[in-house]
């Protein structure tokens, strides 16, 4: 094996230990198994310049050769890779792609490490070099990143391995924390999930709400960054402090870190009129512009030319985020543009945001609650009444 974690290091990462008197054996090429009697313990993937990948099991085997069933009623199955992935890991795993390619990244090549609990997928930060490309500068990253470590992080990391499957329950106005490093965490807030509105057919085809995919919530971030000594163990908040703190765009998030305990939530702000916000979407198949519940057609050919197969698919605007923005975030603590390119509202697409609005027989001013008695809805006011959000 060319690279391997020490168990030293393995504390920093909320991995197993691995005992000495565990068996190591080579599964194939790249892959390496280790046994305790007839259980799989632990796995690990090592190649050069492609990944290092440690995940902890706890499967039981037939002296060595098959996998045994979950259940009295399942057969034994094969000892290889794919038939133990199909298995859940326990505690963390920690995965470091050196070459990452895919769709969503436009760098030909940037490295990647996961520290993610298997359950809860609670998500330890890494703040990867993404230029790493050798076991030896992953040697590096890791032994500044143990040195970095604040007081106490392999006591917290024990702690959470610990953490079982669970399903949080959330609603409008809760607020929830995010990592932004080590040692700082952001602040959200959810408007509403998004099912409270579909479930109650306030909306209709072909409405860009009945388009987005998973289970998606509707949020905003707060404009700050809060610091304390771990950000795995979120400090008691002081809400009230958020009062006049900015808030950013709205956008879709997954509840996916919200009902799995991931984003912990710290409190609840009952929901105003003044903090509700939607994302524009332009839907240029059927000629709809939406904003929030309302939507109108265009009622003449726009004077701007739009590519249907790139920018007409992302001003649609219906894509859910996995998790909390912090690019966005980043972006206006930085002082910099907080809508993404492909949205009405960037600056760069004033000339079209006007253009749209104008074709749809409204004035480029007109407000949300305007907007919402031109389609016959409801405004935020009453929004907010609608859905119980007191």
């Amino acid at each position: 094996m060319e690279f391997t974690l020490t168990n030293e290091q393995r504390k920093y990462f909320g991995l197993d230990p691995v005992p000495s008197h565990w068996d190591c054996t080579a599964l194939r090429n790249n892959v390496w198994i280790y046994f305790d009697h007839d259980h799989v313990k632990k796995v690990i993937q090592c190649r050069a310049s492609d990944c290092y990948i440690e995940r902890d099991y706890d499967l039981k085997t037939n002296q060595r050769r098959t996998l045994l069933p979950k259940t009295s009623k399942g057969k034994e199955k094969p000892l290889t890779l794919s038939s133990i992935e199909t298995h859940s890991p326990i505690h963390f795993s920690f995965v470091v792609r050196f070459d990452k390619r895919d769709r969503f990244n436009s760098e030909a090549y940037a490295a990647s490490i996961s520290n993610q609990h298997c359950l809860s997928e609670r998500m330890a930060v890494t703040e990867c070099n993404t230029n790493m490309k050798t076991f030896a500068q992953l040697q590096e990253w890791i032994m500044d990143f143990i040195q970095s470590s604040p007081a106490g992080y392999t006591e917290v990391m024990s702690q959470l391995k610990k953490q079982t499957l669970k399903k949080i329950n959330y609603q409008s106005g809760d607020l929830f924390a995010f990592p932004l490093s080590r040692t700082s965490f952001g602040i959200g807030k959810i408007l509403f999930p998004i099912k409270h509105i579909t479930s109650k057919k306030l909306v209709s085809p072909p409405h860009y709400f009945l388009e987005i995919m998973q289970v998606p919530v509707l949020v905003r971030l707060y404009g700050t960054e809060l610091f304390c000594k771990n950000a795995l163990q979120i400090p008691v908040v002081d809400t009230s402090l958020l009062q006049n703190t900015p808030m950013l765009p709205a956008y879709f998030m997954s509840d996916r870190y919200l009902f799995r305990g991931h984003y912990p939530l710290i409190g609840n702000i009952p929901l105003t009129k003044d903090e509700l916000d939607f994302p524009v979407s332009y839907d240029l198949q059927n000629n709809v512009l939406c904003w929030g519940l309302g939507m109108t057609h265009i009622k003449r050919p726009l004077k701007v030319a739009i590519d249907p197969s790139t920018q007409g698919v992302l001003l649609r605007n219906n894509g859910v985020k996995g998790g909390a923005s912090v690019s966005l975030l980043r972006n206006y603590l930085q002082g910099n543009e907080v809508y993404h390119e492909h949205e009405i509202h960037h600056s760069k697409n004033k000339k079209l945001y006007t253009e749209i609005i104008r074709a749809a027989g409204l004035l480029p001013s007109i407000t949300y609650d305007e907007f919402c008695k031109e389609t016959h809805t409801f405004n935020r006011e009453e929004l907010i009444d609608l859905l119980n959000v007191k």
